[in-house]
């Protein structure tokens, strides 16, 4: 007797398999648009780990529906390490016209992405600078991966590994 998965999991097994699918056929260097739930665009890399979850439906929904239930009409919010802007972007929706977001991102790959969400999604309360965040003033290098999701990854591993 063969049991069929519940339509949960056979769904979230169906848009891995398109994922894989589509992945193999779409240019490396193009962007998909994604829907995200407060309705705006989002703009990704399906080859990428962020796009992965996005089009699997599984990308930080604990995290994002804890940023909608704090975030609020007229703050003011900080997004450090914005990437592409995913949070960018639904915290300015959040925020409305009377708050307002500054984005910060250094690295020049997830920098052009952010800007071109913030663009298509028309958002005029973000304010990106284009500077990494620490608790020293200064300069430093950091590693940036073919997945910009992944930048921070190696440097803070070394970190971890050198301070044991």
């Amino acid at each position: 007797m063969t049991l069929l998965p519940s339509g949960r999991i056979f769904f979230s097994r169906l848009r891995r398999a398109v994922w894989h699918l589509l992945r193999r056929i779409w240019r490396a260097d193009r962007l998909y648009t994604f829907r995200l739930p407060c309705g705006a665009r989002f703009d990704y890399p399906l080859d990428s780990a962020i796009g992965k979850f996005l089009f699997c439906g599984g990308f930080e929904a604990a995290e994002l529906e804890f940023t909608r239930q704090h975030v609020k009409a007229g703050d003011i919010v900080l997004d450090v390490g914005a990437n592409g802007g995913l949070y960018t972007v639904v915290m300015a929706r959040l925020v409305g016209l009377t708050g307002h977001v500054y984005a910060f991102e250094p690295g020049a790959r997830a920098l052009k992405l952010l800007r071109h969400n913030i663009a298509v999604n028309e958002l005029t309360n973000v304010t990106v600078i284009a500077a990494a965040v620490s608790n020293t003033t200064g300069q430093a290098s950091f590693a940036v991966a073919d997945d910009t999701a992944m930048k921070g990854s190696v440097p803070m591993l070394d970190l971890l590994l050198r301070n044991g």
